[in-house]
């Protein structure tokens, strides 16, 4: 079964009203962050979301944490 990751016609540019912004020095962030663009301008709107669940997703070690 093919995985299908190209949006519907007049999708393709389509932008959540708000997206998770990359942590300033995360290289996991700065990596989903540099594909997420290009796919959503590519019209691969399921990779876009997957790099925002990465973004999103992953832990970072937070000020004052042990």
């Amino acid at each position: 079964m093919a995985v299908r990751d190209k949006a519907p016609q007049g999708l393709s540019k389509a932008v959540p009203a708000l997206e998770p912004v990359p942590v300033p020095g995360c290289s996991v962030c700065e990596s989903a962050h540099a594909d997420r663009d290009p796919a959503r301008a590519e019209g691969r709107i399921l990779t876009a979301l997957s790099c925002n669940g990465v973004i999103a997703g992953h832990p970072h070690q937070m000020e004052g944490a042990k």
